[in-house]
This record gives structure tokens, C-alpha cells and sequence, in this order.
């Protein structure tokens, strides 16, 4: 898998980059559990669906059917459960994006 783990998403490059931190290195306060969820991105009136493929306390990684231009901040509804997080962007990979529940930090 190539990824990169970041601080802050860099919208103007359209990727994500720190070369400060080891690729790959495991970051995640707790564990993450596999799902396959329907979800949903809401951003500036735009609604993008997705595959929410894992998720932990903190966050998640989500799968696109193309590569998503995504914002530094939006909102993800789960379908199945209802639940809704404001997220912010860590990585991004072609067509995988793993975000943190931003709403957490409130």
C-alpha cells in the first residue's frame, strides 16, 4: 500500500505528505475493527458515497469507486447505523482515505 500518514491535508497539491513521519508507521490510539458499510460525504452541497471498510474509536478508512477530491474537513453519515462524525482528512491513497472523527476533539 502506498500512503502517507500526515498532520494536515495540503487541498492545493490534491495529496497528502509529511515527510517527517515514517510511511506506514501504526498511529492508532486504539484498535480498528473490519466493516463493510455504505456511507456518505457531505461537503460545500456535495454528497459522495463510499465503503467504510474499518473503523476504530478515533476513525476509519474509506474506499472510493474513483479517486475523491476531498476537502480537509467534511461530515460522514454511515448508512447502516445512522451515525455521523465531522472528520477530518489524515491520508489519502488512489482511492482510500483514512479520517479521523474530528467531533471527538469538541
Amino acid at each position: 500500500m502506498n500512503w502517507h500518514h500526515t498532520d494536515a491535508f495540503d487541498a492545493t497539491k490534491g495529496s497528502t505528505n509529511n515527510p517527517g513521519k515514517g510511511v506506514g508507521a501504526e498511529r492508532r490510539r486504539s484498535r480498528r475493527r473490519r466493516v463493510l458499510y455504505k456511507a456518505r460525504l457531505i461537503f460545500n452541497d456535495t454528497v459522495l458515497s463510499c465503503t467504510v471498510k474499518d473503523v476504530s474509536e478515533f476513525g476509519c478508512k474509506l474506499k472510493f469507486a474513483v479517486p475523491p477530491m476531498l476537502p480537509e474537513k467534511f461530515d460522514l453519515i454511515m448508512n447502516k447505523t445512522g451515525e455521523r462524525h465531522k472528520c477530518q482528512l489524515v491520508w489519502l491513497s488512489d482511492r482510500e482515505v483514512g479520517v479521523r472523527f474530528a467531533d471527538l476533539d469538541d
